[in-house]
């Protein structure tokens, strides 16, 4: 049990204290984070530090661990889907890992009922009736008109990771598509409403393409899950078929 003194209600970091680590320049970070006002733990939190360029998820029971980086002060950002996101810096010393605890908010409301008077505006033509026979018949990872638009807010390269798709930051600061092969340099091949786009002038940073532009996603580890039609040579690191909305 926490000590009564701390603050619940409007504390963001409940507990932030050093903990003890070997010898080191650099510095630490671990914690939970929980949810605004059971305390029930909220795994798939993302916690990240951009100042060092580190990224972390909580895992089931909400815990999460940044083991290195550089010691100084840091801006935390801790967020997911249907919580508020939440922010504060907080300063490192070298040799020493912070811990803390963190409360998200919900932000979705409870519907007592729901009366639907009329459906979105999906998309009709070809393209998007030959993307749903790939969905109801094919090895891959898709996303929906639906799917998409409860991740208008965030950029591609972050939404696409809840359907496995894989990237890596370049020197040049591209979200290159990526199978984690060969350390990184397996670069996957990427689609545009059915045309290849070619990788002559680099590879291809997929926030180019923002989410709130997008009707539909298919993604393909290999060239085994590859539908015939993106089966090209560039399928064996992966493929990403990216389907814009309709005009």
């Amino acid at each position: 049990m926490r000590p009564t003194t701390l603050a619940r209600a409007s504390a963001l970091f409940l507990l932030a204290f050093p903990v003890a680590r070997a010898a080191s320049a650099q510095a630490g970070l671990r914690g939970r984070v929980v949810m605004e006002p059971t305390e029930a733990p909220v795994p798939g939190a993302e916690v990240v530090i951009a100042a060092v360029d580190q990224t972390t998820v909580t895992d089931a029971n909400g815990e999460f661990e940044i083991p290195t980086f550089r010691p100084g002060e840091h801006e935390i950002l801790i967020r997911r889907i249907g919580f508020s996101p939440r922010k504060r810096k907080l300063k490192f010393r070298a040799g020493e890992t912070l811990q803390i605890e963190v409360l998200l908010t919900p932000t979705v409301a409870v519907i007592e009922s729901l009366v639907v008077v009329g459906k979105p505006p999906l998309p009709t033509s070809g393209r998007f009736l030959a993307f749903e026979r790939r969905r109801a018949g094919h090895d891959g990872h898709f996303m929906t008109w639906a799917d998409l638009r409860l991740r208008d807010n965030m950029r591609t390269h972050e939404a696409l990771r809840d359907v496995g798709v894989r990237t890596v930051r370049d020197r040049l600061g591209r979200n290159v598509l990526t199978s984690g092969r060969l350390g990184n340099r397996c670069v996957g091949q990427v689609w545009i409403d059915g045309v290849q786009l070619l990788q002559a002038a680099g590879p291809v940073d997929i926030d180019n393409y923002p989410v709130e532009t997008l009707a539909g996603v298919e993604y393909y580890s290999g060239p085994a899950q590859t539908p015939p039609e993106f089966n090209t040579v560039g399928a064996t690191c992966g493929t990403l078929v990216l389907w814009t909305r309709e005009r």
